[in-house]
């Protein structure tokens, strides 16, 4: 069972030594030297006017927040009482108030405010949408991995979405405000036309995001890969060895494959994360896992637990840890995270989407980590993402397969509506009055 994210105890405790190490280090956040400024309307539309015109949008919360700020320092608060009024004024905690006014400082820098009534030029549709869609885009792959929680047979479906359907759903996505699209499988090298699509994601501004088992990445590839913006490809490692990979993956000889990959990758100046299914097979090589992706030059590791659907069900069985286990892993993990703070940018869902990520994110200005998070803790299935599979079916995440619809007869918006709308009325959690409510997705709907 995954932990409950507002566990404050817990994070109070690691933001303190990260910020001590923070200090240690000397480190200090980027911040612009642009002459912006920042136009906010009442309902939260923003736009940043300067060199580079961006768009945001603020909760109604956010904007107030924003104009508090903006008042007190007027007269001459300091940023710390500045920071309790406002956790007094909104019932909750200083440290959620720092963690948002950070990320504001990451996206405007030094900007001035001015917040208007009117209308300013920019679309109402923003963020009516999911920040985040994961597609599986095939059901093909050359794997036969245990713990598969598509449960595929390797075989394509029959009726899997034409290019021209993907393309036209993405034009779509990008025009309604949608952020980025992280391909799944199967294994998505194994379409033809998948730099095509990766492109078209590339020329409408478009983070992509492909998880691969990197068992078919060429030299060619990785350098037509290295030419298109917003890419980053994730490679699935789950060993450092033949035995503890292979094994894992059903097919000998993947693991010497992998690595070839990501050295082709590396060359080739591409953005690399690596992602490790963990369990009792491979927590023990837990820091060498860490230490291969530094040496591969990855920006992020991601240390995921199995999923109790498709195969992952029996291999969870053999291979995940009990209660008593995870605890013993956690404690390793937050340890890792801070032994590699300043090196490489460490993620594991099994400890909860933590706070603690969003500061390590300022230092590491991660590309693309706002769009797996977006200040949310907690599940963020239905909340900020949403899952298409194959043939077209949307789903709150990959895990969680309870249809709300199909992309070739309906539209997404409507569907997306529907499923945004169940998903925050069902959230999984117990807690009462807790102070996070508003930012929370509440706990993962399939381990919990």
């Amino acid at each position: 069972m995954l932990p409950c994210t507002c566990n404050k105890e817990v994070w109070d405790i690691l933001l303190q030594k990260f910020n001590t190490r923070l200090r240690k280090e000397g480190k200090k956040e980027d911040s612009h030297q642009l002459n912006e400024i920042l136009t906010i309307r009442s309902d939260g539309i923003a736009l940043l006017e300067g060199p580079i015109i961006k768009e945001f949008k603020f909760s109604k919360d956010g904007v107030k927040a924003l104009e508090l700020r903006k008042a007190l320092s007027e007269k001459n608060y300091s940023k710390e009482e500045i920071i309790q009024k406002i956790a007094t004024t909104f019932k909750i905690s200083s440290f959620q108030v720092d963690t948002f006014f950070r990320r504001v400082e990451k996206w405007i820098g030094s900007a001035e405010y001015r917040f208007i009534k009117s209308k300013p030029p920019i679309d109402e549709h923003l963020f009516n949408i999911p920040l985040l869609i994961q597609w599986e885009i095939t059901a093909e792959c050359n794997l036969k991995c245990i713990h598969c929680y598509a449960n595929t047979d390797g075989a394509p479906a029959s009726d899997e979405l034409t290019t021209e359907e993907i393309i036209s759903f993405i034009n779509e996505y990008a025009v309604n405000g949608g952020r980025g699209i992280h391909f799944l499988g199967g294994e998505p090298f194994i379409r033809p036309d998948i730099l095509h699509i990766l492109k078209k994601c590339s020329e409408l501004g478009l983070f992509s995001h492909v998880s691969t088992n990197g068992t078919l990445i060429t030299q060619e590839l990785a350098n037509k890969l290295a030419s298109l913006k917003r890419t980053t490809i994730d490679v699935s490692l789950d060993g450092v060895c033949p035995k503890s990979h292979d094994s894992f993956r059903g097919v000998k000889g993947t693991f010497d494959r992998v690595l070839h990959s990501l050295d082709l990758l590396r060359e080739a100046g591409v953005t690399i994360n690596v992602t490790t299914v963990l369990g009792k097979h491979n927590f023990t090589e837990l820091e060498k896992l860490v230490e291969t992706a530094v040496d591969f030059g990855a920006k992020r590791i991601q240390f995921l637990t199995f999923s109790p659907v498709g195969r992952g069900s029996e291999a969870q069985k053999k291979y995940g840890f009990n209660e008593k286990q995870l605890k013993i892993v956690r404690k390793k993990i937050f340890d890792t995270i801070f032994e590699y703070w300043d090196i490489i940018y460490i993620d594991a869902p099994m400890i909860g989407c933590n706070p603690l990520a969003l500061r390590t994110y300022e230092v590491l200005n991660f590309p693309g980590f706002e769009l797996y998070y977006d200040l949310l803790v907690g599940c963020n299935a239905g909340i900020s993402k949403a899952t298409i599979d194959f043939t077209g079916n949307v789903f709150p995440c990959p895990q969680v397969r309870k249809s709300f619809g199909n992309i070739r007869n309906e539209n997404f918006l409507t569907i997306w509506n529907n499923l945004h709308s169940f998903c925050l009325k069902n959230k999984v959690c117990s807690t009462k009055n807790c102070p996070l409510e508003r930012y929370c997705g509440g706990k993962c709907r399939i381990n919990s």
